[in-house]
């Protein structure tokens, strides 16, 4: 999901072992509680196909922050699983899109991100990267957009999904870091987290595909 930032300004910061409380604005409050396991599970997508070798879940659809008249989404994050369908083999992957106006590029290359023992740092897999637009490069640069992913194992996505409550703002935050000393701040919610493995637990079962264990 796909970070609204004037609700991380006011949301739980989450950690695993616990969290702290912050108020919350009756606009992060609504959102929140439409963005239920229920609401990511429905709009997580499976792509699949008799020739495929691999099926695909990501919860790219589940929600994304549209800004200003334009309606232009400049950061988005999601998770996306990749099922290995003979022998139920499943790689996660967080995935960053940031785009952002500048005179040069940011070069996004590591990630840290909470875990239960602590920050943890890994490098980021360049997916791609993309000159959307140099029209006012006189003035402020060219629109730049950079697509980054990481793994993550499930084990610590299923305590992390463990850890979601109706009605709390709890946020698995990540820190993007650019080789320029650009940052970007992420979050996800254990809400997204809990409806992309019920999706992707829902899959395996239907295939009859192994589990996690853990």
């Amino acid at each position: 999901m796909h970070r609204t930032r004037n609700i991380v300004a006011c949301a739980l910061l989450f950690a695993i072992a616990g969290c702290s409380t912050a108020p919350t604005t009756e606009d992060a409050q609504k959102l929140l509680d439409s963005l239920t396991p229920d609401h990511f599970y429905s709009t997580a997508t499976v792509k699949d196909s008799s020739l495929d070798t691999i099926a695909t879940i990501t919860t790219e659809n589940g929600y994304q922050e549209k800004r200003g008249i334009l309606k232009i989404v400049w950061d988005d994050s999601f998770l996306r699983g990749f099922i290995d369908k003979k022998t139920g083999k499943v790689t996660i992957q967080f995935y960053e899109y940031i785009s952002y106006q500048s005179p040069s590029w940011k070069f996004y290359e590591t990630v840290n991100y909470e875990t239960l023992d602590g920050p943890k740092m890994v490098p980021l897999n360049i997916i791609g990267r993309d000159v959307v637009d140099c029209s006012g490069s006189s003035y402020g640069g060219c629109t730049y957009a950079e697509h980054v992913t990481f793994e993550v194992s499930e084990p610590y996505l299923r305590r992390l999904a463990a850890s979601y409550k109706p009605g709390e703002l709890r946020v698995w935050k990540l820190r993007f870091n650019a080789k320029s000393g650009a940052e970007l701040n992420a979050w996800m919610s254990p809400a997204e987290v809990q409806g992309f493995l019920r999706r992707l637990d829902e899959y395996r079962a239907n295939a009859h595909l192994p589990t996690s264990e853990g």
